[in-house]
């Protein structure tokens, strides 16, 4: 261990393990351990998703617009009033909200006012409110771990029934806070 303007100082692993509580894995809990890897990893993959795996940018021979802004199932990019139509092939909300996110009332507020597409096609789009539902649903699971919640049936779709459980053990909402 080491402190800014202190000496180092060794402490042996055994001590700490004294104080840091790790659940034992067994069969009867393994596939919890097993679901919480597997929506860990679903939750990372949503920032990896780009704009390109949402929008056919496949017609736009254009390099730089003007102004974006999504107009029922497409992305219409303008360039000196000329529009490019690029159909968005899923999640049309969630390309409406980045869009929104990204730039103000869907028009880009920067010093040159140019959109570049290779910059829009890279952009990130990141579903906060399903990455939030999988992080809830994770702390569940995690505390149901920790302090021997007994669960039946795991998956998403039994979020509030997993929760319902970890909620009848006392300690739930001290860790909720």
């Amino acid at each position: 261990l080491k402190t800014e303007n202190e000496k180092d100082m060794l402490m042996g692993l055994s001590v700490i393990k004294e104080f840091v509580r790790i659940p034992k894995i067994t069969e009867d809990n393994q596939f919890i351990k097993d679901e919480i890897i597997k929506r860990t990893e679903e939750m990372l993959a949503l920032e990896e998703v780009k704009l390109t795996d949402l929008v056919d940018f496949s017609g736009v021979m254009m390099q730089k617009f003007d102004d974006l802004v999504v107009e029922g199932g497409d992305l219409v990019l303008t360039k000196d009033k000329k529009k490019f139509l690029c159909k968005i092939k899923n999640d049309k909300n969630l390309v409406k909200q980045t869009i929104a996110d990204k730039f103000n009332d869907n028009k880009l507020k920067l010093k040159d006012k140019e959109i570049i597409l290779s910059d829009l096609k890279e952009m990130s789009v990141i579903d906060f409110d399903k990455q939030k539902e999988l992080k809830n649903y994770i702390d569940d699971l995690v505390f149901a771990l920790y302090f021997n919640a007994r669960i039946d049936e795991i998956g998403l779709d039994k979020a509030e029934k997993i929760k319902k459980k970890c909620a009848e053990n006392k300690f739930y909402a001290i860790m909720k806070k």
